[in-house]
């Protein structure tokens, strides 16, 4: 516009970038999962956050575990294995896993329908 003083206009600066996605979060976007991520309070031994992830039947889910991290089925059935561990593991809603061990660990939604999980 002609004879408009810019100086007076209000600056708009730009986005701050978005932090990197963890490997994670990355895979989930890649295969359509939903994640939504959720403070815990703080405790010794607590994670920094929990992750939620929703799982249709035969879609799997790759993680790096750690000792003592909590694996729950909020609704659903799930199999899951980790390596090293000889035993895999059938979780129904409501069931949890206490991981025994580092390693990979897979989940893979199991049954019918659509599985919950949170880490």
């Amino acid at each position: 516009m002609q004879g408009m003083d810019l100086s007076t206009c209000p600056t708009v600066s730009a986005p701050e970038p978005r932090a990197a996605l963890s490997a994670s979060a990355a895979l989930a976007g890649l295969f359509g999962l939903r994640t939504r991520w959720a403070s815990r309070p703080a405790t010794p031994h607590a994670h920094a956050a929990e992750r939620t992830t929703t799982l249709a039947p035969g879609q799997t889910l790759r993680l790096q575990a750690r000792t003592g991290q909590k694996l729950t089925v909020r609704s659903g059935r799930v199999w899951a294995t980790l390596t090293g561990w000889p035993e895999d593991r059938w979780l129904d809603a409501g069931q949890s896993w206490v991981l025994p061990a580092d390693g990979r660990l897979v989940i893979e939604g199991g049954g019918g329908e659509i599985a919950e999980v949170q880490w």
